[in-house]
């Protein structure tokens, strides 16, 4: 093992994320967190078959500021959100999520982001939520295996779409996931959200609600892609999403549960279906991020507030539940499965 983490430390610094997946690839290992100041790259080792799908690539890499030797660090997964419902295709939400990322890694944490490329810019694809769920499953079995990362303390941050399939995950394999943060994610079901009154038109309501209808009703396979070829899996979205607020009661994990009041997809009743499933637990809540939009900027701009920023008032509420369930006392190998407290924090 100490020959594979010189190899692959050393094409990570050396030769960049290519070198070292194939210094990984040659020896048929386990990736390490490479070495130095800077943040660098391990790549998952996971079975080539998961990424190969032109329709939802798989992204492989996780970035870290290496810990110092002998200890490991909390590995935050990031999930994004799946395209947007109202069909535009500039993804400014994953542009705004970069920035979310950069803090977290700037704050030590080691990040995998699997889905930041799962859609081209031209596709508004919607895959189904169990193979998301399948997809990830498998790559957090594999990331728990990276050299210097915490196993006992992967944490899942999903947006939107994402949120779902974290919680999916949580509830299915509890050992995997330590705590979980939904951000903008529905506590109704996709089709009230599609067919919400101060969202959508009339005439799209009238033309939605009989397609939805159809589909509670079993007249389309669930495989069957309707509405204008966007979307397959129609009836599973139905069902995830509107067993969102009984999941997240169910799971025993830390939860943070946050929307902004600009969001335009969402009503404050979504968060507030959420704030009822969590209750009193441990080192969770839900938060309310005013004047934050579905996209993570806010909709009216502080003095001098870049309009691609992400929400000033955002980020401090993602980093200090960060800090709270995973602080980064970093603990050394020998501690890395060590109890959680009855708080739900790191000992």
């Amino acid at each position: 093992m100490t020959g594979l983490r010189r190899r692959v430390q050393a094409a990570t610094t050396e030769g960049g994320l290519r070198a070292a997946a194939l210094a990984l690839a040659a020896m048929g290992g386990v990736a390490a967190i490479g070495c130095g100041p800077a943040a660098k790259t391990a790549m998952l080792p996971v079975d080539a078959g998961l990424g190969s799908s032109r329709s939802m690539p798989f992204e492989r890499a996780v970035r870290a500021i290496p810990p110092p030797e002998q200890a490991v660090i909390p590995l935050v997964v990031i999930l994004d959100d799946g395209p947007p419902v109202d069909g535009t295709l500039s993804r400014v939400q994953a542009r705004t999520i970069d920035q979310l990322v950069s803090r977290i890694i700037a704050a030590r944490y080691a990040v995998w982001r699997p889905w930041r490329n799962g859609w081209p810019p031209d596709s508004v694809r919607v895959h189904c939520p169990d193979k998301l769920a399948d997809q990830l499953h498998v790559g957090l079995r594999a990331a728990r295996r990276i050299d210097g990362i915490d196993s006992s303390h992967v944490v899942l941050v999903g947006f939107g779409q994402g949120g779902v399939i974290a919680t999916m995950v949580a509830s299915r394999a509890p050992e995997l996931v330590y705590a979980l943060a939904i951000i903008g994610t529905p506590a109704r079901s996709v089709d009230q959200i599609l067919t919400w009154p101060e969202w959508r038109d009339s005439v799209s309501i009238a033309r939605l609600r009989p397609v939805f209808a159809d589909l509670r009703a079993g007249a389309y396979a669930d495989s069957q892609i309707i509405l204008e070829g966007r979307a397959s899996c129609w009836r599973s979205w139905l069902t995830v999403t509107a067993e969102m607020p009984e999941r997240i009661a169910r799971l025993s994990q830390p939860v943070l549960a946050v929307q902004g009041t600009a969001d335009s997809l969402l009503s404050l009743l979504d968060i507030e279906r959420f704030r009822r499933a969590i209750g009193e637990r441990p080192a969770s809540g839900a938060d309310v991020v005013v004047g934050m939009r579905h996209d993570l900027r806010d909709k009216i701009l502080d003095s001098r507030e870049s309009t691609s920023a992400i929400s000033p008032r955002f980020v401090p509420v993602m980093m200090s539940w960060l800090a709270r369930v995973a602080p980064m006392e970093v603990p050394t190998r020998s501690r890395r499965n060590a109890p959680a407290s009855s708080d739900g924090t790191r000992p």
